[in-house]
């Protein structure tokens, strides 16, 4: 009896992944950024392609490439998996993310309310300057 197939060993294409420069260059407002963020895959896409999550992982014991594994008791519905050892970790592990139980969803958009709130108070508070 064969087991399920192995998982993709990234969240996008490496060639997705942005340059640091073309991210610097973005200019997010809601109305830009709610539709890549329609669902946990969509989420976790728009964030590998940003670098703000891993877009691979290898195992640290074995060095190989771990796939991605559907989880369904994960907030993100998926995990990354050693084929080799079995080793897991959250596609969160090493990131501004882990540790937090809010979907990935949520956490973008209270980070760019943070930001749009932090823009707007800033010129008042240094008084224009």
């Amino acid at each position: 009896m064969a087991g399920r197939p192995a998982g993709q060993s990234t969240i996008v294409p490496n060639a997705n992944v942005m340059t640091l420069p073309a991210i610097r260059q973005e200019v997010w407002n809601f109305s830009t950024l709610i539709p890549s963020l329609q669902s946990k895959q969509a989420s976790m896409e728009w964030l590998a392609c940003r670098r703000l999550l891993r877009n691979e992982l290898r195992c640290a014991a074995c060095d190989v490439d771990c796939r991605l594994n559907a989880h369904a008791k994960n907030v993100d519905a998926c995990r990354w998996k050693c084929t080799t050892c079995g080793a897991r970790k959250s596609i969160r592990d090493g990131s501004f993310f882990s540790g937090s139980h809010f979907t990935l969803q949520q956490v973008v958009i209270v980070q760019l309310l943070l930001v749009k709130r932090h823009a707007a108070e800033r010129p008042a508070a240094s008084g224009g300057h």
